[in-house]
């Protein structure tokens, strides 16, 4: 593993130790009015070192690309787990989830929605930085 050295403490701090400290979401085709959004956690900002740990993250569907706000109208299918991972708590009914990823640092959810329109998942790290993914958007 590799070390840094913080300049205030002296300490040596391992950069790849476990921790969430990055994500890549992947956004996929819409299937017969669901799209599958998957997420991979990562132990470093770089994205090279996939995560090797069970990870809790919140997960918060938004209208906007900019800004991690609960969407004002959640899609109008269901939103479940795909293959990867699980909702352990809703606090906003299909809009805002705390959700545990499997022990290789991936989850995904099958999002539903027959009408048409475009949401963006902000997934919040442990430390407080967000990533977003590309456009989740349906047909109408």
């Amino acid at each position: 593993m590799a070390k840094i050295n913080d300049s205030v403490s002296g300490h040596s701090v391992d950069v790849n130790d476990g921790s969430v400290r990055g994500a890549t979401i992947t956004v996929g085709a819409e299937d017969t009015n669901s799209i599958n959004v998957a997420v991979q956690l990562f132990s470093d900002v770089g994205k090279s070192v996939e995560c090797t740990a069970v990870s809790v993250v919140t997960a918060i569907l938004s209208d906007s690309a900019s800004t991690a706000v609960p969407c004002t109208t959640a899609p109008d299918g269901d939103i479940a787990v795909g293959t990867d991972g699980a909702i352990l708590l809703e606090h906003v009914a299909d809009k805002v989830f705390v959700i545990e990823s499997e022990a290789d640092g991936d989850f995904d959810l099958d999002i539903g929605e027959a009408a048409g329109g475009t949401w963006y998942l902000h997934v919040v790290l442990p430390d407080g930085s967000v990533e977003v993914s590309p456009a989740i958007t349906f047909a109408a």
